[in-house]
């Protein structure tokens, strides 16, 4: 399938060139919504046509609306819940450790994986 690129931010007077290059992004903090960003975010690459990857490291089997709604999408996105569960529940701080080391193996993988776009046409 053949992209067709918005080249809105490009018609500025002011941008003489742009560089293309993928993107990555890591939501953090306290409280709801950063599992909800995030996969609005994959929705939207999703529908200008790339495959997305995500890794959640802490969600463990808790489902979500927003991951049973990729998972219908598994040629577009990949989506991996690779933790136990909530931290302040498991109360185990070297297994949390421990599988946290694991996804992030997992996105060292996922990020060297060419079937996911960065940004290389």
């Amino acid at each position: 399938m053949a992209l067709k690129l918005d080249k809105a931010p490009r018609k500025h007077k002011d941008i003489k060139q742009s560089i293309r290059k993928g993107l990555i992004i890591v939501h953090t903090g306290k409280g709801k919504g950063k599992s909800t960003a995030a996969f609005g975010t994959a929705i939207r690459a999703i529908g200008r046509g790339h495959k997305v990857g995500i890794i959640q490291f802490i969600k463990g089997k808790w489902k979500t609306g927003e991951a049973e709604f990729l998972k219908k999408f598994p040629d577009q996105c990949t989506i991996l819940s690779l933790g136990n569960g909530f931290t302040w529940i498991t109360q185990n701080f070297a297994e949390d450790v421990l599988m946290a080391k694991k996804a992030w193996k997992k996105c060292c993988e996922m990020l060297n994986d060419e079937q996911y776009f960065f940004g290389h046409f």
